[in-house]
């Protein structure tokens, strides 16, 4: 398997905007970075994909509080940014899934 695009930045409307704390935008940035490894180094059936990516979304969601402490929050925007990006690695990756249907029944928290 290739390995990711290193000229894209992961969360890049994250990090410009003073209102999310760079420390926590750190910590999603790790689950993405971790993600892409999963997918640069192992054999994945789709399904094996979803399931990652379910359980990113899930840890993102227990920073919540840590982003509400901080004056901050997990809104729309940052979700809208999340997605994005891990579209851009699927399609990096070429795997056809659709990031939209695999979270339709996830409720962000």
């Amino acid at each position: 398997m290739d390995k990711f695009d290193d000229q894209y930045l992961l969360l890049e409307q994250l990090y410009d905007d003073s209102f999310y704390p760079d420390f926590l935008v750190d910590k999603i940035k790790y689950l993405l970075e971790d993600f892409i490894n999963y997918l640069e180094t192992s054999p994945q059936k789709q399904s094996e994909i979803e399931d990652k990516i379910y359980e990113l979304v899930h840890s993102v969601n227990n920073f919540q509080y840590e982003f509400l402490d901080n004056e901050s929050e997990f809104d729309n925007l940052a979700r809208e940014c999340l997605i994005r990006d891990i579209e851009y690695i699927l399609q990096w990756f070429h795997f056809p899934i659709n990031v939209e249907e695999v979270l339709a029944q996830r409720e962000w928290e």
